[in-house]
């Protein structure tokens, strides 16, 4: 138990014993009622001892730091120098040789042209499909390597991919059959969703082609008529066209994707196509696989494109 010294503001002085609960006492000089906190509950415990100078760390507390870490430090420092070395070592192996060797063989002009010709040979045996797929490999190859061709062979690529990506998207149905659907779906919504079957696939028009009065390439002799009703087959979106000498009405072999089937509100059918889906045939062999019956005619059609193409 501890005893308490309290002034009063009046100057008298109270003494006496704290308890384990707060009290209240009177002033003895001026009755006014003073608080005296209760007794610490660690009252009568021991104290810590103060340190001595035994116990203050000394000028040679280093010495014994160094004693502790000395072994760690030396231990990670000759790892971190291994790691180091072996990583010097084995740098010049990884940036150079696994990589660029694959890269040389990948950028072989050599195995990109035997590329090119096997795509050529499988498109005309009928193989479209393999062709097209050879064809899109050699194209990302061209695409990244774009010195392993010459600009000429960059134009072959470009255009025997067309031309074998047309033949993968024929349409298997005529484009009669396709406006006879539609003539029976009421809805034109409903027919959006049933069109899209077809949307995309690719036609393949020989014919003569030549501009109207308005100078929009027109079809020369093919007329698509279903039910007495005429069908507009609209070529102006076709930009294949946009610069060919059409005024003479030339006999033309090309296709394109179909985009719309549909009734126009100016009245009548209407099939159109994708705009940068044009393609001439520019191979003898791939007009043949197409369906053409390959006369004197129809080989120098296609030479006459393929020459308007290099220019």
């Amino acid at each position: 138990m501890t005893t308490y010294e309290i002034v009063c503001t009046c100057g008298a002085t109270l003494r006496g014993n704290r308890q384990r609960t707060h009290q209240i006492v009177p002033c003895s000089g001026c009755s006014r009622k003073l608080f005296v906190l209760p007794d610490s509950p660690f009252a009568g415990l021991p104290l810590s001892p103060r340190p001595t100078a035994a116990s203050q760390p000394r000028a040679g507390t280093g010495a014994s730091f160094w004693r502790v870490w000395r072994a760690p430090l030396v231990v990670g420092g000759v790892c971190l120098l291994l790691l180091l070395v072996g990583f010097a070592i084995l740098l010049p192996s990884l940036s150079r040789h696994p990589v660029s060797q694959v890269q040389a063989e990948e950028a072989d002009p050599s195995a990109l042209r035997s590329r090119l010709e096997s795509a050529r040979r499988a498109l005309l045996d009928g193989k479209r499909h393999i062709a097209c797929r050879e064809l899109d490999i050699a194209l990302r190859e061209r695409n990244r390597w774009p010195e392993a061709l010459t600009a000429k062979e960059a134009r072959d690529l470009n255009q025997l991919h067309r031309q074998a990506d047309l033949l993968v998207r024929l349409l298997a149905l005529p484009l009669e059959e396709i406006v006879r659907q539609g003539k029976l779906v009421r809805d034109q919504e409903e027919w959006k969703t049933h069109f899209a079957d077809y949307q995309g696939r690719t036609v393949v028009f020989d014919d003569v082609i030549r501009r109207d009065l308005e100078g929009r390439p027109v079809l020369g002799s093919h007329v698509i008529e279903v039910d007495n009703e005429l069908v507009r087959v609209e070529l102006e979106d076709l930009r294949v066209f946009g610069d060919l000498p059409l005024d003479d009405g030339a006999r033309m072999i090309f296709g394109a994707r179909l985009a719309r089937c549909s009734r126009e509100a100016r009245g009548g059918w209407v099939i159109r196509f994708e705009p940068d889906s044009g393609v001439l045939l520019t191979e003898p062999g791939v007009a043949e696989v197409s369906g053409l019956e390959l006369d004197d005619d129809t080989r120098s059609t296609v030479e006459r494109q393929r020459r308007w193409l290099e220019k």
